[in-house]
């Protein structure tokens, strides 16, 4: 059975910049929407973001489109494009990869 679930998190910074993120994880697929504030006399949105991911075996992909809210007097906020792959090679993780997931003991030594 994959991992399911519904992550949340926040970041901010004493320059005055918060980012929040959401993101549902489906079995291999994810699906995400993040923010991005700045406030000093005002609070601004600076961008929405969206993003897709997929996980294969030990390997993630994923695409991230940021959306710029622009207000050219106050703030410039670029539009941002990423393309992603981490992947895990980690010895302790060897029993959570493959079909079956079986318990295996030769752990790359």
């Amino acid at each position: 059975m994959s991992n399911s679930g519904i992550t949340l998190s926040v970041s901010s910074t004493t320059s005055g910049t918060s980012f929040f993120s959401q993101e549902a994880q489906l079995g291999e697929f994810s699906f995400g929407i993040s923010q991005q504030l700045s406030y000093g006399d005002i609070i601004n949105l600076n961008n929405v973001g969206l993003s897709v991911g997929l996980s294969v075996e030990n390997f993630d992909f994923g695409v991230l489109y940021n959306f710029p809210v622009r207000n050219l007097e106050k703030i410039f906020s670029p539009s941002i494009f990423e393309l992603y792959l981490t992947f895990d090679f980690s010895k302790f993780r060897i029993n959570q990869r493959g079909l079956f997931k079986r318990i295996n003991t030769d752990n790359y030594f």
